[in-house]
């Protein structure tokens, strides 16, 4: 019970105590039979309510008035009090509201204290007087005042609403019951002293009130349609999914008056996601309030409308499952439905009032509200997918601009260096020393093939990309491959290059695989200016693990997986210092995927990034046949052998 509850209900005591004791009264006291007949009355009475529900909690209607009446004529304050307080324990405790029975006891009290106190200050009349009737009617008027305004004040604390607003919507229906109530009280009780003729009263009493229980009824399936409404027009239009399953487990909570709600869909990938909405804010759904959600509602085979299909129930806390019970206290109302084969969606809502009658049409618009909230989160999902692919179309788009314009100055730098060297050749002729000539020759020669290198790359990826890239495995030997990677690569890195791999053959594309190192070991050089630059190779069963490794400043988590994605470049400042396009380890990562193998980068302990590579080892294969299509094949290409600057090859 929150503390402000509490307080009023301490309050509520202390009114029906300091008014019972300190009002003198000179009524007799009434026999025990008498005060034990009204206290059965009173447990009745409170045992025939009618339910108004306000949001989570509800206003009870009973016939209470009727039977004060009676009791205001027989009874002093001291004993209508507590045949008051006595009974509505009992009907609390057959009603099983054990958690509302304190607050119910206290303002029944303290109405009934008021009323008592009431009617002795009027004189006490007589029930055949016209100013017995007066008194009864005005005594009843501030049982009705006390009772009412001590259940609008917890109703507007519980759920922190104006008190204005709680009591504009119970007055009049309140003040309706409490007329209707206190009139066939005072009839009884006038009645009551013609002898056996107040039976003829019973038939009318019972009409009323199942008119009154049918009026509540009506009332009650208007809130709850009016509700499904609202709901759904609040839902209609929500787009990211996550902040969709928040949304309608609130509203799922509203629709029933729950005080806790358990919404889940599934996911693309087969799995479960979910959220539990209360009070105090939402969190996400462990895997097991996940899974015993979804065994709670069969799915029904019959709805054949195109609309989906769907299941609800009232499942009572005693038979929940444990995963479930320990969410929230009260029984649960669920409902499960689909907009298609992929958009399940299981709703679960905790409810502590008690309107077992009105069960069957909580879930049932539960039921329906399941429907709307799955054809919700199928379109949240098909929102968040396109707002998905337009941000990597854009992101695309944008990388290609970027690509473009570095492929752009790629291109222009080379061709502007081998036209210039020409140019210089052709205009000064011999005049041009052969020492000065050898010198534009050979820069002409770099800048050509850094150019073929340029548009190699472009080939294979296009091909790559179309799957047309082939595997010509032979037998590479790895002592070759580590002499030519120093030969070529270690001027470029300054004399910081180690290689280090485990001598043997493998059969693989030798090739492809020398273009990976050779841009792994680029790439390093590129972004660790300092450093060494090491580069490993041992055997892994039927796999050759190769490793790059260098010691700059490393790569964000974040970053490891976007920096094998085309014309992704981390830093544009080096790449424009250094040169680059953005398709190296794009490149090594098809290349890779050409070879059967996989490639992947983390962070060294001292600093730094280590690209891993591991191939397989194709072995022996037969030669394919006529008209083999692409793929892994067998050739006698060998690996262009690579030797340190000042040997001959052979």
């Amino acid at each position: 019970m929150k503390s402000s509850i509490l307080a009023l209900v301490l309050c509520l005591v202390a009114l029906a105590a300091g008014l019972v004791l300190g009002v003198p009264t000179a009524h007799p006291s009434g026999s025990p039979g008498v005060v034990a007949a009204c206290t059965v009355a009173f447990a009745l009475a409170g045992l025939l309510s009618v339910h108004l529900e306000l949001r989570r909690n509800a206003f009870t209607v009973t016939p209470g008035e009727a039977v004060l009446v009676v009791g205001l004529f027989l009874l002093p304050p001291a004993q209508l009090v507590l045949a008051v307080a006595v009974g509505q324990s009992c009907a609390c405790l057959i009603e099983r509201l054990s958690g509302k029975a304190a607050f119910n006891v206290a303002q029944s009290s303290a109405a009934a204290a008021v009323a008592g106190v009431v009617f002795v200050a009027l004189g006490h009349p007589q029930a055949r007087s016209p100013w017995g009737w007066a008194a009864a009617t005005l005594a009843v008027a501030g049982y009705f005042v006390v009772n009412v305004g001590a259940i609008c004040t917890a109703v507007a604390l519980a759920e922190h609403r104006p008190l204005r607003e709680v009591a504009a919507a119970t007055a009049l229906p309140a003040a309706v019951a409490a007329s209707a109530s206190g009139c066939m009280g005072l009839l009884v009780a006038v009645l009551a002293t013609l002898g056996p003729a107040v039976v003829l009263v019973a038939p009318v009493i019972g009409l009323l009130f199942v008119a009154s229980r049918s009026v509540a009824r009506h009332r009650s399936e208007h809130l709850r349609f009016r509700r499904l409404y609202t709901a759904s027009s609040r839902t209609g239009g929500l787009t990211g999914l996550e902040d969709a399953l928040v949304t309608l487990a609130d509203e799922a909570r509203l629709l029933v008056t729950g005080t806790t709600a358990l919404a889940c869909v599934d996911r693309a990938d087969g799995s479960w996601a979910g959220v539990v909405v209360n009070d105090g804010g939402h969190r996400p759904a462990t895997l097991d309030e996940l899974r015993a959600a979804q065994r709670l509602v069969p799915r029904r085979s019959d709805d054949n409308d195109g609309h989906g299909h769907a299941g609800a129930a009232t499942i009572a806390r005693a038979v929940l499952p444990e995963a479930l019970s320990r969410i929230a206290a009260g029984d649960v109302v669920v409902a499960l439905s689909t907009a298609g084969e992929a958009d399940h969606v299981a709703l679960a809502v905790f409810r502590e009032l008690d309107a077992r009658d009105q069960a069957g049409g909580q879930a049932d618009v539960l039921g329906a509200f399941a429907r709307h909230a799955a054809l919700t989160l199928a379109n949240a999902r098909l929102y968040q997918e396109v707002e998905e692919a337009l941000r990597r179309q854009v992101d695309l788009n944008r990388q290609k601009d970027d690509f473009l314009a570095t492929v752009s100055h790629e291109l222009r730098t080379p061709l502007t260096s081998i036209l210039g060297a020409v140019d210089t050749i052709a205009r000064f002729g011999d005049r041009l020393p052969g020492e000065r000539r050898e010198q534009f020759f050979a820069m002409a020669k770099n800048q050509g093939q850094r150019l073929q290198r340029l548009i190699e790359d472009l080939l294979m990826v296009a091909a790559a990309d179309a799957g047309t890239a082939r595997c010509l495995a032979t037998e590479t030997d790895m002592d070759e491959l580590a002499c030519g990677l120093t030969a070529d690569l270690g001027p470029l890195s300054g004399g910081r290059l180690t290689v280090e791999l485990e001598p043997g053959l493998l059969r693989t594309d030798g090739e492809k695989l020398r273009r990976i190192l050779v841009n792994l070991v680029e790439n390093a050089v590129k972004y660790a200016p300092e450093g060494p630059i090491e580069v490993t190779g041992r055997r892994a069963g039927d796999f050759f693990e190769l490793a790059v490794a260098d010691r700059g400043p490393g790569i964000s988590m974040f970053d490891r997986e976007r920096i094998f994605e085309r014309f992704v470049q981390l830093d544009q400042s080096s790449t424009r210092r250094q040169g680059g396009t953005g398709l190296g380890l794009y490149l090594c990562r098809q290349l890779v995927e050409v070879l059967g193998g996989t490639i992947s980068v983390s962070g060294r302990n001292r600093g730094g990034t280590s690209f891993t590579v591991r191939v397989p080892d194709a072995g022996p294969q037969p030669r394919p046949g006529p008209g083999a299509g692409a793929g892994v094949g067998v050739g006698k290409v060998v690996p262009r052998r690579m030797a340190p600057a000042g040997m001959e090859l052979g």
